[in-house]
């Protein structure tokens, strides 16, 4: 907490009460100041009533204490410091200024304050035929709303955006006067958004609500704080200001400096401060200006909403000054996919992936140039469904559970595209959609025109074939390739090198049993598997072994799936026999249970990684892990026998 005095500006610690001495003092370059406010660096802003000049003082000044000399003086040019009182900074960096006896608020840009001197004020608001009468201080409210405080006609008028950012003298898009209003000289915000006036005359704060400063009026105070009957905890206020936990602090001219706690603050009445710095010990003389380096309050009603794989975060920003303007949000559960951790200014709403069916929790905090705020007072969780698609030769696609629209974007039946040549299903768009692939290397993309699924395909090109086995996606959707049984792989768009990794006839290696590709997470390589059980590795895609290799000899093999890190992968067989290397774990087969099949397509694991389905050619679903199954065509009695592929949904 840094108090301005007639002489000096001296600083303590938050709560600070009773005769404390300063924890540091600067004494040089002050002519009877009267306002302060902190920049978005840390630096210390204050006006001189009778020097006409604004003083800055750095954080290491701050800290070291002494007669340091601003870091910069900005002296007046013509009239554009004439008893210059309170400061408020924009999110931008401006800093607007109420000369108190220029009748005129004044706004200088970073440029303008980046070195001593006398600059024209980028704006001014008021002189000839202003509403101002002596505007003691200034602040901006959530929306961006400038609000003065004009002590001699005792009135709060408030100035809209489009109004502050042009020059001129406009009528206050709102002013609030009455018998609320005596004598203002000090004026700010709390995190509701109530306005607080320090009232010099009557020695009073009192509180207007947002409705009541939603259109001009003299409403009578929400809450009238009067002094305790001592004469000395609001005795003359000047500035006043909230910290991050809701004290109310009061700068008073006659000596002293009074802390009022919220539970104080919610009624009107007399209270004895919770703090107060007063005696000789403390250094202070005449304080007028209070600014507070303190970081930002907790973030309030945090509330997480999931909709498929897609968290929305959302909270209640805190109406803190200036200088605090980020936001982190950091996931305190597992199932995040991206990102760990988000910064990012000026919000309140945040989205992110989210694994379905994981729980997902959230932290947010505010942070300003003074350090981290405490968290949201609630970590909610949003749960996901777990769900997938089935995709049939025909281009027909099934969702489950049934009925899920998240999952759902058209089939070719639904279109009246008739084929018999679908061979497998990628989501796209970050699972918003999903592509068909034919084995001729035909490409359809579903939800219909979405340009952002589709970078060409093979009879697009004129090239025929009939052997396409599989497609993943690349490049962070905005790519897929196209491997053939020969282990060919086709990439798109055409020339995209960072979807290309190799293939086996570049190798000269001859084979005509590939059945499977996936690529790593990431999309910086790809996996082949062929009928044997036999591993090819493009990329960073990691060899960690082979049915071959290990002795395994089958030729059932009809799918691979890399498990979420791309260190590990399964390969599974017709008859739902799994087989795990590097860190994929398995969490059982078909065989294991006793079941006995030949008709098993793919293997589709969780994202999280902790379970996997089992697809079969007739639309059943096995799922073991955390897998959870949410249906089957058998299960809703739909009989078919051309399921190829599935993916999971949320």
């Amino acid at each position: 907490m840094f108090i301005q005095n007639f002489t000096s500006i001296t600083s303590y610690p938050l709560p600070s009460s009773g005769n404390v001495s300063p924890t540091s003092t600067l004494s040089s370059g002050f002519d009877n100041p009267d306002s302060e406010a902190f920049d978005a660096s840390g630096d210390l802003w204050m006006t001189n009533f009778n020097g006409d000049t604004l003083n800055e003082f750095t954080p290491s000044q701050l800290a070291a204490g002494g007669s340091q000399s601003p870091a910069v003086v900005i002296s007046k040019s013509g009239f554009s410091l004439a008893g210059p009182d309170g400061l408020a900074f924009t999110p931008s960096g401006d800093l607007w200024v109420a000369n108190f006896q220029g009748h005129t608020l004044v706004m200088f840009t970073p440029a303008q304050l980046a070195a001593s001197g006398s600059p024209v004020p980028a704006a001014v608001i008021g002189a000839s035929g202003s509403a101002l009468d002596e505007p003691a201080d200034l602040v901006f409210d959530g929306t961006g709303n400038l609000w003065v405080a004009s002590y001699l006609d005792s009135q709060l008028d408030g100035y809209t955006p489009s109004q502050v950012a042009s020059n001129g003298s406009p009528a206050p898009a709102v002013t609030i006067s009455g018998a609320g209003l005596s004598g203002p000289q000090g004026v700010t915000f709390d995190d509701a958004g109530d306005a607080w006036v320090g009232n010099a005359t009557p020695n009073t704060a009192v509180e207007f609500t947002p409705s009541m400063l939603a259109a001009s009026g003299t409403p009578t105070p929400a809450v009238t704080i009067s002094d305790d009957g001592g004469g000395t905890s609001i005795d003359v206020p000047y500035q006043i200001a909230f910290d991050s936990i809701g004290n109310l602090w009061v700068a008073n001219f006659a000596g002293s400096i009074s802390g009022f706690s919220p539970s104080q603050l919610g009624a009107s009445g007399a209270p004895v401060p919770t703090n107060q710095l007063i005696g000789g010990g403390t250094g202070l003389i005449d304080p007028t200006g209070i600014a507070l380096a303190d970081p930002p309050p907790a973030p309030t009603n945090v509330n997480a909403t999931v909709s498929g794989r897609t968290a929305t975060i959302t909270w209640r920003a805190p109406i803190t000054p200036v200088y605090a303007t980020d936001y982190q949000v950091t996931p305190v559960a597992n199932g995040i996919v991206q990102p760990t951790v988000d910064t990012h200014s000026a919000s309140t709403t945040f989205s992110t992936a989210v694994i379905p069916g994981v729980s997902a929790s959230f932290r947010v905090t505010a942070s300003n140039v003074f350090g981290t705020g405490p968290p949201g007072t609630s970590n909610p969780t949003g749960t996901g469904p777990a769900g997938y698609d089935l995709a049939g030769s025909d281009g027909g696609v099934f969702v489950f559970p049934v009925g899920q629209a998240s999952g759902f974007f058209s089939s070719l039946p639904g279109l009246g595209v008739k084929v018999n040549n679908v061979v497998g299903i990628v989501p796209t768009n970050s699972d918003q959609g999903y592509d068909l692939v034919g084995n001729d290397g035909g490409v359809f993309v579903f939800p219909t025109g979405q340009s952002a699924g589709f970078f060409g395909s093979l009879p697009g090109l004129n090239v025929k074939v009939s052997n396409i086995v599989g497609i993943v996606p690349t490049n962070n959707d905005q790519g897929y390739d196209l491997v053939g049984n020969d282990g060919g792989v086709f990439v798109f768009p055409v020339g995209q090198s960072s979807g290309f990794f190799g293939s086996l006839p570049s190798m000269n290696v001859h084979v005509n049993d590939i059945v499977g590709i996936v690529a790593t997470p990431g999309g910086g390589g790809y996996f082949l598997v062929g009928k044997d059980g036999g591993v090819f590795t493009f990329g960073n895609a990691p060899f960690l072994g082979s049915l071959p290799g290990i002795g395994v000899s089958v030729n059932n093999i009809s799918g691979i799936a890399s498990t979420p890190d791309g260190q590990g992968y399964y390969v599974v067989g017709t008859n739902g026999a799994v087989y795990a290397f590097g860190d994929a774990h398995s969490f059982g087969s078909l065989p294991g249970l006793g079941v006995t099949v030949t008709n098993i397509v793919s293997i589709v694991p969780t994202p999280d990684g902790g379970g996997y389905w089992l697809i079969g050619s007739d639309g059943g679903v096995f799922a073991f892990g955390d897998a959870t199954s949410q249906g089957s065509l058998p299960g809703v009695g739909v009989h078919v026998s051309n399921i190829v592929g599935a993916v999971p949904t949320g």
